[in-house]
């Protein structure tokens, strides 16, 4: 079974307004693409009612580091009590959605995911390991993580002020 350190706690973005939830959507997985992240959505859901909609995305992208350390992101985008908008932008008219959108992001160091060291004898080994050669790889793994998600929180705090111009 994999070790997995957070490197990033749970961050939690929220933003109410309107917002554009193919195009927070669209955004995410340009990143996880433009990054070389494999690409894994967990969860896509749409419910509709009446008067409202809302929208639950988790995706859970990972990217190897090494043959033993590999770099998980967990991202979930809920929007909650979203309406259709129409919004003039440049002249022309889009539908967008305005409600409220909650964002939480984390960032997982993963080591040892094809569980070769599992084995008790290979665990004492393993532990040894990472504590007296393997430490400054890890290391190095952990701040890549950390500038990673980051990134990716950076890029949705960034879409979300530009969509606060729509109000």
């Amino acid at each position: 079974m994999p070790e997995q350190q957070t490197i990033v706690p749970k961050e939690t973005i929220s933003f109410e307004g309107i917002f554009s939830i193919k195009e927070l959507r669209d955004l995410i997985m340009d990143w996880i693409f433009a990054k070389a992240y494999v690409p894994i959505e967990a969860k896509a859901q749409q419910v509709f009612k009446k008067d409202a909609k809302f929208f639950e995305f988790n995706f859970k992208p990972y990217k190897k580091l090494s043959d033993y350390a590999k770099s998980v992101i967990k991202i979930t985008v809920s929007a909650f009590d979203c309406k259709d908008v129409n919004v003039t932008i440049a002249g022309k008219k889009k539908k967008m959605q305005e409600g409220k959108v909650v964002i939480k992001v984390e960032g997982i160091l993963e080591t040892d995911y094809e569980a070769k060291w599992e084995k008790p004898w290979l665990y004492a080994m393993r532990v040894i390991a990472e504590k007296y050669i393997l430490a400054p790889f890890i290391s190095n793994h952990a701040k890549y993580v950390e500038n990673e998600t980051h990134q990716i929180i950076s890029q949705i705090r960034g879409y979300l002020n530009i969509s606060k111009r729509y109000k």
